[in-house]
């Protein structure tokens, strides 16, 4: 399910560049090449974070089976999955990157909410998907990009809530 979300975000972000007449793609990868320090990819989504959301936790249903019994049942599963999209500047100019990064942040602007409504082409095991800009204060960037073992990249990061219904 994380794999299917994050697969779908790299979809629709990659169909709104590809509108705006950018040729490079994001792909769903880590900021680094496993083994290397240099970096190969352009434009990367990558996981950085899981959180479960603790409230929808509490809220287990009982439904009625066989013989008059009830039987709890798991709620939908309600995570939040931080994504870190990072621009490579070596192999594009610097002010190429801030562009793609600008038009990503635009993106999620305009459409922070995707529902099978809004989006047919969605997962069906993806009740809802809403994604906010995180906001990262300096010290807290400095670990995150140390913990990825990189030098800092032009980036955003986004939490993406993530709704699953319950099978």
């Amino acid at each position: 399910m994380i794999q299917k979300t994050l697969e779908f975000l790299v979809s629709e972000i990659n169909k709104h560049l590809e509108a705006a007449g950018r040729s490079v793609k994001v792909e769903l990868a880590p900021v680094i090449k496993e083994n290397s320090q240099s970096f190969s990819l352009n434009l990367r989504l990558s996981l950085i974070n899981i959180d479960e959301e603790i409230a929808s936790k509490l809220q287990m249903k009982i439904v009625p089976v066989k013989d008059n019994k009830n039987s709890p049942v798991h709620p939908d599963l309600n995570l939040a999955l931080f994504v870190l999209i990072s621009v490579d500047a070596a192999e594009k100019s610097y002010n190429e990157s801030l562009g793609y990064i600008s038009d990503i942040i635009n993106f999620f602007r305009d459409k922070n909410v995707f529902t099978a409504e809004n989006t047919p082409d969605m997962d069906a095991s993806i009740k809802k998907l809403t994604v906010e800009f995180y906001n990262l204060d300096f010290e807290t960037q400095k670990h995150v990009w140390e913990m990825l073992g990189a030098k800092y990249l032009p980036s955003a990061v986004y939490r993406v809530r993530a709704l699953f219904i319950h099978e």
